[in-house]
Formats: C-alpha cells, structure tokens, sequence
C-alpha cells in the first residue's frame, strides 16, 4: 500500500511514468504493472501522457493517512498488536470494503 500511495501522491498535479518510476524507486516493468492496476481500479487516469489521481484515488489516500496515523501501542511477547481507537479503524475498514463491494456490482 506505501508504493501505491506513493504513486497517488506523485500524481495528484499529473506525472509521466519516469518521473513516478523514480521516484517511487521501482523497476519499468513494476511500474507498468502499477499503472495498469491502479488505472484499472479508477485511482488513476491518463491524460496524454500523465497519470493524474482521479477523486477516487484522493479518497484512497485520505482513508491511508487515517490508518497511518492510528497510533500502535505495545506488541505483546505473540506478537500480536494493539491499535488505538479501534472504532475508527473498524469504521475506515468496513467503509472500504463497501467501497469495493460496490465496485463488483
């Protein structure tokens, strides 16, 4: 998901792919491979020959920021973790899996 921002974010004002390749420090063949994806997803569009975040990619990237910002607290000796505020991560969580339910159909 970091690569994935990373591209969103470089896009947002419109980007050419060596620009996007660099700076999210990926093969050619992995970028294309990203394009394609994200393109297809509608998080991305091209314009000649930029790739500009479309409203549904800046919506990815806010519900990534609010996940990021969830503070973790002590992992426990099983590894297992702990996050803060559940309920707003449950929320942005379920949100998300709307968003992609709705996409299917």
């Amino acid at each position: 998901m970091d690569i994935t921002a990373a591209i969103l974010r470089m896009s947002e004002k419109g980007s050419r792919k060596t620009h996007i390749m660099y700076g999210a420090k990926l093969s050619y063949k992995l970028l294309l491979d990203y394009l394609a994806s994200l393109t297809s997803e509608g998080l991305l569009r091209k314009e000649g020959d930029l790739y500009v975040t479309t409203e549904k990619g800046l919506e990815f990237l806010e519900g990534y920021d609010r996940l990021k910002a969830v503070p973790l607290v002590k992992a426990k000796a099983k590894g297992e973790v702990k996050v803060a505020k559940k309920t707003k991560t449950a929320e942005f969580l379920k949100k998300y899996r709307e968003l992609l339910r709705s996409k299917e159909e």
